[in-house]
């Protein structure tokens, strides 16, 4: 129950509160705003999810524990967590509407959002040919 980040595979770059992560891999480059960044950059191993979210609340970050949690869920989803971590149940209880809400305090969908792109392999990106 308790995340780690995954770091053999990755190259990751950090661009002010944001970073961006290569998975050589999977061939996927992930860019994690703000509060994925955040959370991901504290999956020790060590802390929970509750410490995860006091500890960023005392650097700013407006997180709470359930907001963690589904940073999380969709960290797992993209592969950059070293083992998948189920999420308790009763660990989310919001409704759509109130995490809805949640999400805009910290700014809106945008920032609230991790974006993947599948890269080609050099072998690909050589044989491109234009359709014109």
């Amino acid at each position: 129950m308790i995340p780690r980040k995954r770091c053999d595979g990755l190259f990751v770059q950090s661009c002010s509160d944001e970073v961006l992560i290569y998975d050589s891999d999977r061939q996927k480059a992930h860019w994690l705003t703000t509060p994925f960044a955040k959370v991901w950059e504290n999956c020790d191993g060590v802390s929970s999810a509750s410490q995860i979210a006091a500890r960023l609340q005392q650097e700013g970050v407006s997180v709470d524990e359930e907001l963690v949690w589904l940073i999380i869920r969709r960290l797992n989803k993209m592969n950059l967590l070293t083992q998948t971590v189920n999420i308790p149940s009763g660990a989310v209880r919001s409704s759509r509407r109130e995490l809805a809400r949640k999400v805009a305090c910290l700014g809106g969908i945008s920032l609230f959002m991790a974006k993947t792109v599948i890269v080609p392999t050099p072998a690909h990106a050589a044989s491109f040919t234009p359709c014109w």
